[in-house]
C-alpha cells in the first residue's frame, strides 16, 4: 500500500526514563510538547476539539512563551508543536514567537488553516519551522465552506498559499509540508480529489486521521471506508493515517496517545494537560504555568508527578470513556514489564 499507519517510534532511553519515573518519582521532561498560542479562531470547523472555547479569545502570554521556550532549549531531544486551540497566526505576537522559539534553537513546527500563510509570516514560517501542518480536510471548494465554515472563495487562496510556501522551501529539505484531513461522513467522498490535489501541490506527504469527537465505532467504519479510497501504488508522496481508535501499541512498545509522560499541551491560559484530547476536561489539568513557575519547574512538582501517576495507574482505568478500551491496559503492560514495576504498578492501582 501507498500509505502507512502514524505511530510514534519509543526508543529504549524513553523507555529507561520511565522506569526511572515509576521507580523513583524521576521528572519527565516532555519529548514532545504541543502549545494553544490562542483561542481565537477564523474558521469555525464543526469538528474541532476546541470549538468551546472560541469565545474565550485568549492569548497566552508572550512572558510565558519565552519561560516555554527557555526551559525547552536545554532539551535538545524535545520538539515544539504551535497548534490550536485557536489559530496559532492569529496570535498577536506570533512573529516574535517564533523568531524567539528559533533563537533558543528549539526544535518548532506549526499547525494552521492556512488562511493567513501570506507575505512576510509565509517566510518566517518557512525559515524557522522544521514542519508544516496545513489543515484542509476537503479535496475541493464546495466540501472545504462546510469543513471550515467559511466561503468557497477561501478554499483557492488557500491553495496560493501552500503554493507560495512550496514555491519558498525550494529544494530545501524544510520545512516538511503536510496537509491533513480529519474524515468526516460529509467530507469523505473528497479524499481522492485531497489526494490529488496534494500531488499537484508538490507538498511532502499528507496526514488523515479519524475524528476524534466521534464515537469509535463510527471512527472504525469510517476508516475502513477510508482505506478503499485510498490509492493502492505510489504516488510520490507519503499518506500517514492515525487510527485513533486502533494504532495506540504495536508488540514492540511502539505507542502514540495515551502515552502521557512522554507528551503534554500547554493550553492559552498556561494550563498543562496530557494532550490535546484532554482539553475539554479540567479534571485532566496536571498544573499551571505562570511568571514564577516556568515549565521545567512545573513537570519537576510532587504535585504535576502525582497527578502523572494519578493518571496512569488509576484514573485512565476507571473513567468510563477509556476504561472499556484495551489500550489503556497494553500500556501498563507494555511499558512496565520488569517483577518489580509490575509489583509497583499492582499496589499503586490498589491503592
Amino acid at each position: 500500500m501507498a500509505f502507512k499507519s502514524n505511530r510514534i517510534q519509543v526508543d529504549r532511553s524513553l523507555y529507561e526514563s520511565f522506569e526511572e519515573f515509576v521507580l523513583n518519582r524521576t521528572p519527565f521532561f516532555p519529548k514532545f510538547l504541543e502549545i494553544f498560542l490562542t483561542d481565537t479562531c477564523n474558521h469555525n470547523c464543526p469538528f474541532c476539539i476546541s470549538a468551546d472555547y472560541r469565545e474565550n479569545k485568549r492569548n497566552l502570554p508572550l512572558t510565558l512563551v519565552k519561560k516555554i521556550a527557555d526551559d525547552m532549549s536545554g532539551y535538545p531531544q524535545s520538539s515544539i508543536r504551535l497548534c490550536g486551540g485557536g489559530e496559532p497566526l492569529l496570535h498577536p505576537q506570533i512573529e516574535e514567537v517564533l523568531q524567539y522559539f528559533f533563537y533558543k534553537n528549539c526544535s518548532t513546527s506549526i499547525v494552521t488553516n492556512g488562511h493567513l500563510l501570506v507575505g512576510n509570516i509565509n517566510n518566517i514560517i518557512g525559515e524557522i519551522c522544521r514542519e508544516v501542518r496545513i489543515s484542509v480536510d476537503a479535496g475541493n471548494a464546495q466540501i472545504y465552506a462546510v469543513a471550515h465554515g467559511v466561503k468557497e472563495r477561501v478554499f483557492e487562496k488557500l491553495l496560493n498559499n501552500i503554493r507560495q510556501l512550496v514555491a519558498n522551501k525550494g529544494i530545501h529539505k524544510y520545512p516538511v509540508i503536510e496537509l491533513s484531513f480529519v474524515v468526516n461522513a460529509y467530507n469523505l467522498a473528497s479524499l481522492p480529489d485531497f489526494i490529488e490535489l496534494a500531488v499537484e501541490l508538490k507538498v511532502d506527504r499528507i496526514n488523515i486521521t479519524m475524528n476524534t469527537n466521534d464515537a469509535f465505532s463510527d471512527q472504525r467504519m469510517l476508516l475502513k471506508r477510508c482505506e478503499e479510497l485510498l490509492p493502492i501504488s505510489p504516488i510520490g508522496l507519503e499518506i500517514s493515517i492515525h487510527d485513533s481508535p486502533a494504532d495506540f501499541f504495536q508488540p514492540d512498545c511502539t505507542l502514540l496517545c495515551p502515552a502521557v509522560i512522554l507528551n503534554g499541551l500547554i493550553d492559552s491560559r498556561g494550563y498543562y494537560f496530557p494532550s490535546c484530547h484532554h482539553v475539554r476536561d479540567e479534571h485532566f489539568v496536571w498544573g499551571k504555568l505562570n511568571d514564577c513557575l516556568g515549565l521545567k519547574a512545573l513537570v519537576s512538582s510532587e504535585a504535576f508527578i502525582d497527578a502523572q501517576y494519578s493518571y496512569i495507574f488509576k484514573r485512565c482505568l476507571k473513567l468510563k470513556k477509556l476504561a472499556f478500551r484495551p489500550d489503556n491496559l497494553l500500556l501498563v503492560n507494555h511499558l512496565i514489564q520488569s517483577a518489580v514495576l509490575k509489583e509497583r504498578a499492582s499496589r499503586l492501582l490498589l491503592d
